[in-house]
């Protein structure tokens, strides 16, 4: 509609150790505009998709997964999504801590990664900025918490990297 080609989410299978051809998901995820899985929970049931409409440009949303059935994306609350940009997230694997990057007033400059914790009430908490052990004054993008839920692997064109995005 714009001479933009907008992403698409798919998905495969493993059958006896191959992956199978993907398939793209249905419209529970996927729409005209641009969709991107950016997260994956540690037990696969929730997916992380970072959706742009131009009106909305850069928000985080979540679809519940259930034996390869994808459910309606849903956006997730305005403690994690601002008047900014957000990019990406992953999720621990108790489910209670949101990892996300994001471009809003407050950063350390251009994009950094924020944690919010989940409420007894199943809200996000306020979004807390992870300080300058990990974002820098250029952008950090693409948290992925690992399964032991101490380890954070993030991109980032700062922490004298070689240029772009290098993976820290």
């Amino acid at each position: 509609f714009d001479g933009y080609y907008p992403s698409s989410i798919f998905y495969s299978k493993v059958v006896t150790g191959e992956f199978s051809t993907a398939k793209k998901g249905n419209s529970m995820i996927n729409s005209a505009f641009d969709d991107q899985a950016v997260g994956l929970s540690y037990n696969a049931d929730k997916l992380y998709i970072y959706f742009d409409d131009i009106k909305n440009v850069g928000d985080i949303y979540e679809s519940t997964i259930t034996n390869f059935r994808f459910k309606k994306k849903v956006k997730m609350g305005d403690n994690v999504n601002s008047k900014g940009f957000e990019s990406a997230a992953t999720i621990s694997a108790d489910n209670n801590t949101l990892f996300f990057a994001s471009r809003r007033d407050g950063g350390l400059g251009g994009k950094d990664i924020y944690m919010s914790r989940k409420l007894p009430n199943g809200e996000w908490a306020m979004a807390q900025n992870l300080g300058d052990k990990i974002n820098t004054k250029y952008d950090e993008d693409f948290p992925n918490l690992f399964y032991d839920g101490s380890t954070l692997y993030f991109s980032s064109k700062g922490h004298n990297s070689i240029g772009g995005y290098d993976y820290f």
